[in-house]
């Protein structure tokens, strides 16, 4: 008969042990463990996240948003808070920061308006006549006016957040109506089509283009707000003539220099556009 073998009694003592231990007194953090199921797979750089949604930027405010959106193209360029906190006036756009804003868009005028004033011609006879594409521009002495001087007030498209004028059209906010005649010259032998909205007038600061007008008067135009206003049609080697206009911030007609741009192809960057210099009183 074979005598128990003495290490099972010590093995069932052990064992004894280890069963009260684990389910009379578990320590705190193992009891932690098996109260809260969810605690036994805490999220880890380990787990699936192919369900998980994309990372979610802090929000951004001020330079912040600037910075992120410029980082698009490119990473070189820093964006100061100012920039994005303007109430998308002109007087923060330069030459050097891309394409001029165009001078009448939002920003109401900060100067007391102007009275009426004499008109005022620039230029004497007008100006040398310039070529490009095969057509030649004749630009005529412009005129300054706080009236309309002659012209129709309905051929004007008004900011009128900005410009105000009485009764009859003279203009009582701190703006000037600019007008000149324009000569166009086709040199081809067939008929063309122009856009005479393809002239317009800048104001620089130290040689670089600060602000743009655009032409906002057409004498022979239907309706300014159509977008072919401003378009002509000049028959093969004929030349024809028309009246257009602006309107100027009277607080900017001294302080700036003044150029006038003819650009058929609508970019100054092209070798076809013609630029005069033009001095204001």
């Amino acid at each position: 008969m074979n005598k128990p073998k003495r290490w099972i009694p010590i093995l069932l003592i052990m064992l004894a042990v280890c069963v009260y231990t684990f389910v009379f007194h578990p320590d705190e953090e193992l009891k932690a463990l098996l109260d809260n199921p969810s605690a036994q797979n805490p999220p880890g750089d380990w787990m699936d996240d192919s369900a998980a949604s994309l990372v979610q930027s802090p929000a951004q405010t001020g330079g912040e948003i600037a910075a992120w959106r410029t980082s698009e193209t490119t990473s070189s360029t820093n964006t100061s808070a100012d920039s994005t906190t303007t109430t998308h006036t002109v007087d923060s756009t330069t030459a050097e920061t891309g394409s001029p804003t165009a001078a009448d868009s939002t920003v109401a005028s900060t100067v007391e308006p102007a009275r009426t004033t004499a008109p005022v011609h620039i230029g004497g006879e007008g100006y040398p006549t310039v070529y490009t594409l095969n057509t030649g521009y004749t630009i005529g002495p412009l005129l300054l006016s706080k009236s309309l001087e002659g012209a129709n007030q309905g051929n004007f498209n008004y900011n009128k957040n900005k410009q105000h004028v009485d009764e009859q059209g003279t203009l009582t906010s701190a703006h000037t109506y600019c007008f000149f005649d324009i000569t166009i010259e086709n040199l081809e032998n067939a008929g063309r089509e122009y856009l005479l909205n393809n002239i317009s007038l800048y104001a620089t600061e130290n040689g670089a283009r600060k602000y743009i007008y655009e032409l906002r008067y057409f004498d022979q135009g239907a309706d300014p707000h159509k977008t072919d206003f401003f378009h002509v049609f000049v028959a093969g080697g004929e030349k024809e003539t028309y009246r257009v206009g602006l309107i100027l911030d009277d607080a900017r007609i001294r302080e700036y220099g003044w150029v006038l741009a003819i650009n058929p192809e609508g970019n100054l960057m092209f070798d076809s556009a013609r630029l005069m210099s033009i001095t204001m009183p």
